[in-house]
């Protein structure tokens, strides 16, 4: 179930890169010092638009930077959501008397369906109805039937998905100190180190590059 949530969103990043390094060796032929790229390509009629629309490589680099960081929040928010979207249909198996959940998460789920009704007028939740936002909570409070923990209740909000927000989201689920053991995770671990060398790296670069041009302006 959650592996499934989990292979979906590393394909999706995996797309991203793909498209990425596609770019960058592209813009490496188009960009060469000798040319050869554009000579090559203008061989070959079908790509006369290509070489025609060729936008400048600091523009092309920025744009390709700015949506895959869209591409990538984008990935990210659906993945966090698919989970708690799934973990919201396992809690009534874990706990069927809605009474026996943690107080925190009734609360969060009164107030969600509070927030609901309010905005069920909004286009984001058209597909809504008063009774079906209200059923699982009623349900869940009278014990007459089995209860359901609507996700939008919990979903609603629109702020980015930073720590703070991260950590509420998933305490208001009852999954508590989500952000502590995500820093611990192993795997996120070695990213953060492995991000870390990357930045240093181009810090030495940077400066590696500063020193030349100074000794160089020196020089007499």
């Amino acid at each position: 179930m959650f592996d499934t949530i989990l292979q979906k969103a590393i394909s999706n990043i995996d797309t991203i890169c793909s498209v990425l390094k596609i770019n960058d060796d592209l813009r490496e032929l188009l960009f060469s010092q000798d040319n050869s790229g554009r000579q090559i390509l203008a061989q070959h009629e079908q790509f006369t638009s290509l070489l025609e629309n060729i936008p400048q490589r600091k523009d092309w680099q920025i744009c390709d930077h700015c949506t895959a960081v869209t591409q990538l929040y984008a990935v990210y928010e659906s993945f966090v959501e698919k989970l708690i979207l799934e973990w919201l249909q396992v809690v009534p198996q874990l706990f069927p008397n809605y009474l026996d959940l943690e107080p925190k998460i009734q609360n969060a789920h009164r107030e969600g369906i509070g927030r609901l009704l309010i905005e069920l007028n909004k286009n984001r939740f058209k597909e809504l109805t008063a009774e079906k936002v209200m059923q699982g909570f009623l349900a869940g409070v009278t014990g007459s039937t089995t209860y359901e923990l609507l996700p939008e209740a919990f979903l609603s909000q629109d702020q980015n998905l930073r720590q703070e927000v991260l950590e509420k989201l998933f305490a208001d689920v009852g999954i508590n100190k989500a952000w502590s053991w995500l820093i611990k995770y192993r795997k996120i671990k070695k990213f953060m180190v492995e991000i870390r060398g990357d930045r240093d790296r181009a810090k030495d670069s940077q400066n590696n590059s500063h020193h030349s041009s100074c000794n160089s302006f020196a020089s007499p």
